[in-house]
């Protein structure tokens, strides 16, 4: 998975958290580091893009599908990996 442009993330501290948003998407991911909030969120997106963007669009409500539509628009499936 690749994105097809940058995205722009909200990086904001919180107490002692380093938070990162996407609020387009509703991604919201925090951690004591920046380093470690920021695999946060790329673990975070991975989820909604194997839940939603990779899910058959009989499986998805209205919700889901809009969520698709836009994580469509933002990522592409890498190709070039060699994964079996």
């Amino acid at each position: 998975m690749k994105f097809r442009r940058p995205i722009r993330c909200v990086v904001t501290r919180e107490d002692d958290l380093y938070v990162m948003e996407y609020a387009p998407l509703g991604i919201r991911a925090y951690d004591f580091s920046l380093s470690a909030a920021k695999n946060a969120f790329n673990e975070e997106f991975v989820v909604i893009w194997e839940d939603y963007g990779k899910a058959p669009e009989y499986e998805l409500g209205p919700g889901g599908l809009e969520l698709k539509r836009q994580l469509i628009e933002l990522v592409e499936e890498d190709t070039s990996s060699n994964a079996a």
